[in-house]
């Protein structure tokens, strides 16, 4: 297995961290011809990360949304199960990729996750199981209708990964984990709750259920870190990621419970003078028929390798990623954002 290279760093610990799901399997899913269409906006892949932000909020406004996210992480960490069903949706242009699959978590770090997802002639799947110390995760890709997919079988050591993750440097998921598998949910909002600032909330409705949502856009110091410490491979990653780079974030929490029932990314749609004109969606996450606090198996956290099958053991390699990321950003300067 090939350890994972620089820009697989930038999408797995900023874009996955914060709940970007599925991201790899969809590029590694594409068919050739797919994969060189150019999805989004030519001018997007000449842009730095992070564009002109949204109107400025009041102070009251920006204290209000801070509250409701943690309100909602707290509530979320203090629950003993949490069962949904899962949806995914990844826009890319007139392409809308679709996952749909399963979530469970019990108390964290301990998760079920399993999704399928087709794209093209090429289908997909991926379960990952965390018992609360190691993540085991199993993806599938073939052809679509193939009865054997080439499967890899990976596993590594969340607990060495949180414990490297809390002494980086304001990465954006230094609190709970490098990628969704590790945390889930709890992970998700720790990561917006670090690299995002909290810019109002609104109610609004999602299938009937009254929700408060918050909408967020990227810390400046952040960005500014970030881009920083993508050091002389600079221009190339930021190519190929910021088409795929959100500018806001959205997070339906239902009124009554503070539930995440949506979580909905946003890209800044641009002028050809490159004003911002307005949003639009880019990937979003829905969880439907959510259950809370009901016994689950604990069969539900455990898994079993199949017979006659590796496992491939990844935690050095996260841990070397964290540890470059880290040193990346503590010696490169931290220039503004490009325009």
């Amino acid at each position: 297995m090939k350890t994972p290279s620089t820009l697989a760093l930038s999408c797995s610990v900023l874009l996955l961290g914060i709940g970007w799901a599925g991201i790899r399997s969809v590029q590694a899913l594409q068919d050739p011809p797919a994969a060189a269409e150019k999805a989004v906006d030519e001018k997007s892949s000449d842009a730095a990360l992070g564009n002109k932000p949204a109107a400025e909020s009041s102070p009251e406004d920006k204290a209000e949304a801070d509250q409701l996210l943690l309100e909602a992480r707290s509530q979320l960490l203090n629950r003993q199960s949490l069962q949904a069903d899962m949806q995914q949706q990844i826009i890319l242009g007139e392409r809308r990729l679709e996952a749909a699959g399963t979530y469970l978590s019990g108390s964290f770090p301990k998760l079920r996750l399993e999704y399928k997802i087709r794209v093209g002639s090429m289908q997909g799947s991926l379960r990952e199981i965390c018992d609360g110390t190691i993540l085991h995760t199993e993806k599938a890709i073939g052809k679509f209708g193939a009865k054997d997919p080439d499967v890899v079988y990976t596993r590594r050591d969340v607990q060495k990964i949180l414990a490297a993750t809390e002494n980086t440097l304001n990465l954006p998921v230094a609190s709970l984990g490098a990628e969704m598998g590790i945390g889930g949910l709890p992970a998700i909002l720790a990561s917006i709750d670090r690299c995002m600032i909290g810019q109002r909330v609104t109610e609004e409705e999602f299938e009937g259920r009254k929700c408060r949502v918050y909408y967020g856009g990227w810390d400046p110091v952040v960005l500014q870190k970030y881009q920083a410490g993508l050091g002389e491979n600079a221009k190339e990653i930021l190519a190929n990621l910021v088409p795929f780079f959100p500018d806001s974030v959205q997070v339906y929490f239902a009124a009554d419970t503070l539930l995440p029932v949506k979580i909905t990314y946003l890209k800044n749609e641009q002028s050809d003078t490159g004003a911002v004109t307005g949003e639009r969606a880019i990937m979003f996450l829905a969880f439907r028929n959510m259950t809370v606090d009901q016994p689950v198996p604990p069969t539900s956290f455990k898994f079993v390798l199949p017979t006659g099958r590796d496992e491939v053991d990844t935690t050095n390699d996260f841990l070397k990623l964290i540890e470059q990321a880290n040193t990346s950003m503590q010696t490169a300067p931290a220039p503004g954002l490009k325009k």
